[in-house]
């Protein structure tokens, strides 16, 4: 017998967590003997009978719960062939879409630069002959159109005017789920309700944190603060009885996270009891904008996990814990075979952040399905993983590809397991 790759320890003050990232099943112990000898066994490495004999009920219930396995057990192809499976099942289509890389505000940790560059006719009509054309290439019964920038709704007429048309151009056997990220500051009552229409149910909105924070970090091109207008905005979107889902991000300076807890307190008593609301954060990345002053210095411990372990106290309803431990849940869009993202200009690319990196552009819409240069479509969806990503613990739930921008950075996996310690110590701990 051998001790599975695919656990992490996390210990606390009153017991040792043993968890499985790939059965997402955890175990407390409290023995002192047992946690010496849990720290002492390695992943992938047969366990000594000594301790089987002596412990062998405890090595039972850890075999029952796949903490343990047979010698001849190769867990990564079991989570290949996971993976493979849910590839198999997905026939979805998914198009981010770019209608301008203008944008109303100057967010100083912003990557993009921003230019009056906007999507003409010919391009959206460009889309719709691709999205036919792919519908002849595979069977797709979800189409989902996810309206990204610049600042979409600057665009608000064109898009609309699209999903219009997208809806009696597609088959009915055909759902069609519509996504925006947007800063939110236009998103006032008329225009959500008219986005609700047209299959735009979905929205991503940052604010970050308590108003003199987020007034320095999200403001108008001319300076002017932004937080009451969001806000506003955001209320009145609840009083609707209209279906729809808000995910309200927040990202962290090392200054805001001081008062998160205020921050999350005002979030609860706004939106806390509409499950319409949810919600998320990070720190902010450096992710190679011009100005970095207020990116999250990386040498630190990095505290969302405790930010999302206080949202769960709270109730409020945040995506982070099924983000951080569901099998294949931080695999990035970009990794995925049938996500594309579409420029302004029409240009096929595959990331929303490595815009006009060359790597990134793949094909046009302009062009037939077979002109898609899939040498470097392959770059994004099919490189080898490394030996030390299929040991590695979080595995089934990166698949290794959580970023294949970032493959070769350990750091951002250092991050990613600080974030999953912090949530899973806390949901554990309530057990």
């Amino acid at each position: 017998m051998k001790f599975s790759n695919y656990y992490t320890i996390i210990e606390t003050s009153q017991c040792m967590i043993l968890y499985s990232t790939l059965r997402k099943c955890a175990i407390k112990i409290y023995d002192t003997d047992i946690k010496d000898i849990i720290r002492s066994l390695k992943g992938g490495v047969t366990i000594d009978n000594d301790y089987l004999t002596k412990y062998t009920d405890f090595f039972e219930d850890l075999k029952v719960n796949n903490f343990v396995i047979e010698d001849i057990c190769d867990e990564s192809e079991l989570v290949n062939f996971l993976y493979q499976s849910s590839v198999t099942k997905d026939t979805s289509l998914e198009l981010i879409l770019i209608p301008t890389r203008q944008c109303n505000f100057r967010c100083p940790y912003c990557y993009e630069e921003h230019e009056a560059k906007v999507m003409g006719e010919e391009v959206y009509t460009n889309i719709l002959s691709f999205i036919k054309r792919y519908f002849e290439y595979r069977t797709i019964d979800k189409l989902r159109i996810s309206w990204f920038g610049g600042e979409p709704t600057l665009e608000h007429r064109k898009i609309i005017n699209f999903m219009k048309k997208l809806k009696s151009f597609v088959n009915e056997s055909c759902s069609i789920e519509g996504s925006m990220t947007t800063n939110g500051y236009l998103l006032n009552e008329d225009l959500f309700n008219e986005l609700l229409s047209c299959n735009v149910n979905s929205y991503q909105i940052t604010i970050d944190g308590l108003r003199e924070f987020h007034d320095k970090t999200r403001f108008l091109s001319g300076g002017y603060g932004t937080w009451d207008k969001i806000m506003g905005n955001l209320l009145k979107a609840k009083n609707t009885s209209r279906s729809f889902r808000i995910l309200i991000r927040t990202n962290y300076t090392e200054e805001s996270i001081l008062k998160y807890r205020e921050w999350l307190n005002i979030l609860k008593d706004s939106f806390g009891d509409d499950e319409r609301f949810a919600f998320y954060c990070e720190t902010v990345k450096d992710l190679g904008g011009s100005n970095t002053r207020y990116a999250y210095n990386n040498k630190k411990p990095d505290p969302i996990g405790s930010v999302l372990s206080d949202m769960k106290s709270l109730n409020l309803n945040s995506s982070g814990y099924e983000y951080l431990t569901n099998n294949f849940s931080y695999i990035c869009y970009a990794s995925r075979q049938n996500s594309f993202v579409i420029d302004f200009d029409g240009t096929l690319k595959k990331c929303t952040v490595l815009l006009d990196s060359d790597k990134n552009i793949i094909g046009n819409i302009g062009n037939q399905l077979d002109s898609i240069d899939f040498k470097k479509t392959a770059w994004w969806t099919s490189y080898n993983h490394k030996e030390e990503c299929r040991s590695c613990y979080i595995y089934p739930i990166c698949y290794g590809k959580k970023c294949p921008a970032s493959y070769f950075s350990k750091d951002s996996c250092r991050m990613f397991k600080e974030y999953q310690h912090g949530v899973i110590r806390s949901v554990v701990q309530e057990i």
